[in-house]
């Protein structure tokens, strides 16, 4: 609560959305309780402090700051976040103003407000001004002495910490890795993207240099990859790909070793396993979110989303999976880069009891026994290399280290495979055209619903029975009435 120069008292409380909590893997000991009941209690208490404007600092996104309104009344503006939307006009729900500024430091937010003293009313006055809600932060804004001087020295401190993880290989956030005529995208949402191959691959050859043995496939979700890789535009950058590209892409999270980055690890699940591996990602993206959405390399897949869920329990809202939803999946077993065509791929049947080494990050592996708790059907247990389940407290022993004990990162895989490239113009590694789009691996195939299906061989049947009794009734009639 505080207090203005005018008299106003505003109110202002924080809150972390649902999504955003399930996003952050490993929360450690903390406890997250009911965002709407906690957010009733804070605008009564601010109330009750004579607070004349209500002011949410939302961690939700737009969504979910909309229920957040519907719900909870009292709440007269939510400053939200997460879902990186920038609102270039405020959201209204009913009374209530919901504004966003993008993320990465894109825009300064602007909201120019009115307060009706008589009536408790808040009215936006950004229009009436000329004003816009949203400035663009570009280079015709000076720099802040003060935190110009932070930025400096922080940058050195990266620059000291990037120079020990690579062995002296970088030793500058804007060192150029590699080059590229092309950005590795990563859109469109809930489809295989360039940049999710690129981030496979890279896992799953950083892990077979590390581990020393094949790697038969790696996954990573859609929420581990924050923005696309573009290479520099400007003359002095032109096509090239700076380190600071790679970090700000892939370098969310923290190992279990506290530094950043989540870690690798490296699992063996049987192709039953795999197969169910699928299944999940399928039902998680479509009822979680593109976060949830998986690339993969070494293997290929087809699915169609109609067939995921057979129905879903009511009041719980838990769904039934037909486990039948992946149409075809094939494993590669080649040593490079999978092809587009049909070579060198093996089908991943059903049952399948062999082993199949596969790489992923920690969180994925935190988030499993979760998803086995809720629908024992597609139960997967992480095992090691002997075919022996490794259980949950156990789970740091799954994690590919460095020789001094290091965890190895995502980012740092994804900037190994890039430097790992052949040397293109300058004696810089190139990178292939291949990623300038997609390989075929994740196939939608949009087909009749199987529950439909059931339904509809369902009718056949119940018509086929009624058929088949009124034409022996008519039969049986019909007899009846022959003269003798």
């Amino acid at each position: 609560m505080f207090e203005l120069e005018n008299g106003l008292k505003v109110g202002v409380f924080g809150i972390v959305g649902k999504d955003a909590i399930l996003a952050m893997g490993d929360s450690g000991e903390v406890q997250f309780l009911d965002q709407h009941q906690t957010a009733g209690q804070m605008v009564d208490e601010l109330e009750v402090q004579g607070a004349d404007v209500i002011v949410a600092i939302s961690h939700s996104g737009v969504d979910e700051d909309r229920q957040l309104a519907r719900e909870v009344p009292g709440i007269d503006i939510i400053v939200g976040g997460h879902c990186h939307t920038a609102l270039h006009e405020p959201v209204w729900q009913g009374t209530t103003i919901i504004v966003q500024a993008g993320s990465l430091g894109m825009y300064l937010g602007q909201l120019e407000l009115a307060y009706d003293s008589n009536t408790g009313n808040v009215r936006v006055r950004n229009e009436e001004n000329n004003h816009p809600f949203l400035i663009p932060i570009d280079s015709s804004f000076a720099c802040e002495p003060q935190i110009d001087a932070l930025v400096q020295e922080y940058t050195v401190d990266l620059n000291a910490y990037i120079k020990e993880v690579t062995g002296g290989k970088f030793d500058d956030v804007m060192s150029t890795v590699a080059r590229s005529d092309f950005v590795l995208s990563n859109l469109p949402p809930f489809n295989e993207t360039a940049l999710g191959n690129f981030v496979a691959d890279a896992m799953r050859f950083a892990a077979q240099e590390f581990t020393g043995e094949k790697v038969d496939v790696a996954g990573q979700a859609n929420g581990n990859i924050r923005s696309s890789i573009s290479p520099g535009t400007m003359g002095y950058s032109a096509g090239n790909i700076s380190f600071y590209e790679i970090i700000e892409s892939t370098s969310v999270g923290r190992g279990l070793d506290g530094y950043p980055g989540c870690p690798i690890a490296s699992v063996y699940l049987t192709g039953e396993e795999v197969r169910r591996v699928l299944e999940i990602t399928i039902l998680l993206q479509e009822f979680m979110g593109d976060s949830y959405f998986l690339h993969f390399s070494g293997l290929r897949y087809s699915y169609n989303p109609a067939n995921a869920v057979l129905l879903t329990v009511p009041f719980v809202n838990l769904p039934i999976p037909t486990t039948r939803a992946v149409t075809r999946a094939e494993i590669y077993t080649g040593d490079g880069i999978q092809p587009v065509n049909d070579e060198e791929y093996v089908h991943l049947k059903r049952r399948d009891e062999k082993l199949y080494h596969v790489v992923t990050n920690g969180y994925l592996l935190l988030f499993l026994p979760l998803v086995t708790d809720m629908l024992p059907q597609l139960e997967v247990v992480p095992k090691d290399a002997d075919g022996e389940p490794v259980p949950l407290d156990r789970i740091d022993e799954l994690i590919i280290r460095h020789a001094d004990g290091r965890e190895l990162k995502l980012w740092e895989a994804v900037e190994i495979y890039a430097a790992a490239q052949p040397y293109g113009e300058g004696g810089v590694p190139q990178i292939p055209d291949y990623y300038s789009g997609v390989g075929g691996r994740i196939t939608k195939v949009w087909t009749f619903p199987l529950i439909g299906w059931l339904i509809s061989i369902l009718v056949v049947i119940i018509t086929a029975i009624i058929y088949l009794v009124v034409r022996r009734r008519k039969r049986r009639n019909s007899e009846e009435t022959i003269p003798i």
